[in-house]
């Protein structure tokens, strides 16, 4: 430390009620701030006397010097206020610190639940995807096992199938039917019973075209193998528990009811529908198939209908 840099802690530790000896003793013990002048002059305040020679200045030791009660105070003064800057120096730095640790795991935090949100996104994606593939595997396998049954349109081209003829391909059953000449008065009101049947099934779809169609095709498959074989029970026995039968028929408004109209039953135990025998009616079959075909091959059917 230059002499100028001396003269100056000198200076300031006079202006604090130190005496020029005891701030220059200090100053030339190799002390270049107040606070450690002040420590140091507490420190030797009963010390042996300190004589030395510095450059031109000559400070006689005489023995211990006495520091004044006031200066004591002022040094402490000093002290406490350098101690508290030092504590609330390192308490910013802990509050920074702190702080900088809280937003740290904020961040995480966020991006865990952001990284969780889109991995339960795509899970949610992947399940959709996969429930898709599994509906389209299940459509598609449903309208092969239709298609190995005969299916509605290849049906049409047959003469079984023809408006004007009945399903079966029977010569005994072979009987002209058409709509302008129905012999029974009983039947145009059965038609518009089966025609709001169809209809509220298709609505019961949510006017699903692939899934109305599925349930037409199920029934028509149900008319046409009793009108081809009245005689078979297997044709004319169905179980309502029967999953496939719930699921394109069971499940919707009306699909029960068209059969009911087609002379059904519900046997004692509510677990099958049973057609007898003596009430398997051709010219009511064929009208049902009619009916069928028409929802079948019409893409608005239905869609007018209030009810």
């Amino acid at each position: 430390m230059d002499v100028e840099q001396t003269e100056m802690l000198i200076g300031k530790l006079e202006a604090m009620g130190f005496s020029r000896t005891q701030a220059s003793e200090a100053a030339y013990a190799g002390i270049s701030t107040v606070e450690a002048a002040i420590n140091w002059l507490l420190e030797h305040e009963k010390g042996n006397g300190i004589g030395a020679q510095h450059g031109d200045v000559f400070i006689d030791g005489t023995g211990s010097f006495e520091v004044s009660e006031v200066v004591k105070s002022k040094a402490q003064n000093l002290r406490n206020q350098a101690l508290k800057r030092k504590e609330e120096e390192e308490q910013k730095v802990g509050d920074v610190e702190k702080g900088s640790i809280q937003q740290s795991d904020r961040h995480s935090t966020q991006m865990t639940g952001k990284n969780q949100r889109k991995r339960h996104l795509a899970q949610g994606e992947a399940d959709r995807e996969e429930e898709m593939a599994r509906e389209r595997i299940r459509q598609k396998l449903l309208q092969d096992k239709l298609e190995r049954w005969g299916s509605f349109r290849s049906a049409k081209a047959t003469p079984s199938v023809k408006p004007e003829k009945t399903l079966t391909e029977s010569p005994k059953d072979s009987q002209l039917l058409k709509p302008a000449r129905l012999p029974s008065k009983n039947l145009p009101p059965i038609r518009d019973r089966i025609q709001e049947c169809l209809r509220s099934l298709k609505r019961s779809t949510k006017n699903d075209h692939l899934k109305a169609n599925m349930a037409f095709q199920t029934l028509w498959i149900y008319v046409k193998n009793i009108a081809s074989n009245p005689d078979e029970v297997k044709f004319r026995k169905i179980r309502i528990s029967n999953p496939f039968f719930q699921e394109h028929i069971g499940k919707f408004n009306g699909g029960v009811e068209f059969l009911e109209l087609c002379a059904f039953e519900r046997d004692e135990d509510g677990q099958f529908l049973l057609l007898p025998r003596e009430k398997v009616d051709m010219k009511l079959l064929n009208l049902a198939a009619l009916e069928l075909q028409n929802a079948y091959s019409n893409p608005f059917f239905g869609l007018l209908s209030s009810r």
